[in-house]
């Protein structure tokens, strides 16, 4: 009889706020940016896991939300961690915890 391990993977939630896209050069050989940070954690969790410095078992989640869209999470605490992309006309976003808000003021108005 097989022993099935019902212990659930550890996940690791990322917010990834896209604020603009990588300029050509960039978005050619690497992708835009869900994909460029996607690899730079995965390479990451990747090298943590060779060190042993985090459980094997735990998956990297990257959630992109596109704020140029007004597109944001509906729940910061969702997320271990948050990452905001570069942008040519990069937005001011300020994220009011309390009450789990998300206020967006854009340098060029």
């Amino acid at each position: 009889m097989a022993v099935t391990n019902t212990t659930p993977k550890a996940s690791i939630r990322v917010a990834l706020l896209v604020c603009g896209t990588p300029i050509p050069s960039v978005a050619e050989p690497y992708g835009d940016y869900p994909v460029i940070f996607n690899n730079l954690l995965q390479d990451g969790l990747k090298e943590l896991k060779g060190r042993k410095s985090i459980d094997t078992t735990t998956e990297l989640v990257l959630e992109g939300f596109d704020v140029r869209e007004g597109i944001y999470p509906e729940q910061v605490g969702d997320y271990d961690g948050i990452v905001i992309t570069g942008s040519g006309k990069l937005p001011v976003i300020l994220v009011n915890h309390q009450a789990n808000k998300w206020l967006l003021s854009k340098s060029d108005q």
